[in-house]
């Protein structure tokens, strides 16, 4: 049932990008309509391509497959998509500015996830580069788009169905992106995948991203007056506060474990690099 309820939030959810693309209505979120549905018909046919051996033969393919291979392709595809309609918008690259607090986003956003993710996978002696490299671009690319959602919800939309379209997508991309995860740690740990948790993850992200696609009038003006009024804040605050997390986390690990993580390290040099210059544009 879960698997059912996959195929068919995907499937809803790929019918309403393409509705909300033929209309031709304003897109609330940072990205277009057409290239979201790019990306969703990608994860639909890959889904089916998982589902269907597993239907059949109770066997969840293991990557790589020509599932990850569509996935993989349909990310990319959205990703030039988004950036040119990021940089039609002059958002958030438009800007020296916009582009250093989205590249300290990014860079604190891949180090967390080098940390938190990679480097457990590696402790508990899975690391081979190729299957490395399929399983962990969804989780990946789905946290980096959850971040930039982020700053447009708080940063750049202009009314309050923006924002909560757009917070809608980021939850929806931090589900995918926590389903992938857990598919890898399952294949880490040698312990048959759960498709019931994976499928019941996947679902639940689509059903925040139609939220986040269908027009509807969301009673969301007080948050976004409220939103609206810090934005000052918000602006300093989310480069800032990634900045810190990486830092502390890091901090933390050496004071508890005595682990010195040179990628980390790199990145919170990085980030800091990237405040100095901000505060000089």
């Amino acid at each position: 049932m879960a698997a059912l309820a996959l195929v068919l939030s995907r499937g809803l959810l790929l019918a309403a990008l393409l509705r909300h693309a033929a209309t031709r209505r304003p897109d609330p979120t940072p990205w277009s309509a057409r290239w979201m549905a790019v990306i969703v018909g990608s994860w639909l046919v890959s889904d089916l391509l998982r589902l269907v051996p597993w239907w059949t033969s109770g066997a969840w393919p293991s990557p790589p497959g020509p599932a990850e291979i569509l996935r993989f392709a349909g990310y990319w595809a959205f990703a030039a998509g988004l950036a040119l309609s990021l940089l039609r918008r002059g958002e958030p690259f438009g800007t020296y500015k916009g582009a250093l607090d989205a590249g300290i986003l990014l860079a604190g956003g891949g180090a967390l996830f080098w940390l938190i993710f990679i480097v457990p996978l590696e402790q508990m002696g899975f690391f081979s580069a190729a299957s490395l490299l399929w399983l962990i671009q969804d989780p990946l690319l789905t946290s980096m788009l959850a971040l930039l959602a982020l700053r447009h919800g708080l940063l750049v939309s202009r009314h309050e169905a923006g924002l909560v379209h757009t917070m809608l997508w980021a939850g929806a991309f931090a589900l995918s992106s926590a389903s992938g995860m857990v598919w890898a740690y399952q294949l880490a740990r040698e312990v048959p995948v759960s498709v019931f948790q994976l499928a019941l993850l996947r679902t639940a992200s689509c059903l925040l991203a139609l939220g986040g696609t269908v027009a509807w009038a969301p009673p969301g003006r007080r948050l976004w007056r409220w939103i609206r009024r810090r934005r000052e804040i918000w602006d300093v605050l989310l480069p800032l506060g990634m900045a810190y997390l990486v830092t502390g986390y890091l901090v933390a690990n050496w004071l508890t474990e005595r682990a010195f993580d040179s990628v980390g390290v790199a990145a919170a040099v990085v980030m800091a690099g990237l405040l100095v210059t901000r505060e000089g544009v």
